[in-house]
């Protein structure tokens, strides 16, 4: 007898990302010696295996990369119009999670285990809020941002943890983080030093 179909849910899904994250780290280091440094899209390839794998017994569940919103926007019928300002121009959207015909999840990846990267982490988190935002996408209600970073001691995952959720929070949306930890076997670290892969997910209040 087979196992029950697995729910279309955002922890499912969450839980789908980090284990492709994970995947395309070990995978890396397999391939280099190195943990992965950039090289987004070969993290979004990883996280869209896993989460086609995770619900491949779920006929109706489809993932798909590097799509731009005019080409969503044309697969589900929308009417074009203006767009949000973070939403102008043809900016790709790294991998989206349909259910049917219907967007239902888009992921945002990115690789920065240095904070000078700030801006760009916020300009992913609001290009999913906008999308989640627009009357176009009636059934996109999930966003994830999904990224890894390096740290040497616990205290300053717990604190970068808890920043990333309150930098990402407005009235609007709930934001909540899942992670995992990966050893680091670099060569050029020791071994006290390890990667951690998070999650963050946005849902809307509204809606």
């Amino acid at each position: 007898m087979s196992s029950p179909n697995p729910n279309l849910v955002i922890n499912n899904v969450s839980n789908a990302v980090l284990n492709g994250l994970k995947g395309a780290f070990d995978e890396y280091l397999a391939i280099s010696g190195e943990y992965i440094r950039g090289n987004e899209h070969f993290m979004s390839c990883a996280i869209a295996k896993s989460v086609a794998t995770k619900f491949k017994n779920r006929t109706n569940t489809w993932v798909t990369l590097e799509q731009s919103k005019n080409a969503i926007a044309e697969y589900v019928g929308a009417p074009r119009g203006r767009p949000a300002k973070t939403l102008a121009g043809s900016p790709r959207h790294d991998a989206m999670v349909w259910d049917g015909t219907n967007p239902w999840c888009v992921i945002e990846v990115k690789s920065f285990p240095q904070s000078r990267v700030r801006e760009r982490q916020r300009h992913d988190v609001q290009r999913i809020k906008a999308l989640i935002r627009s009357s176009n996408y009636p059934s996109l209600k999930h966003g994830i941002f999904a990224f890894f970073s390096i740290y040497q001691n616990e205290s300053k995952h717990e604190s970068n943890r808890s920043q990333m959720v309150e930098r990402f929070r407005e009235g609007d949306f709930a934001v909540s983080a899942d992670f995992c930890r990966i050893p680091v076997a670099d060569r050029e670290f020791n071994s006290s030093i390890e990667a951690v892969a998070m999650a963050l997910k946005f849902l809307p209040f509204k809606g």
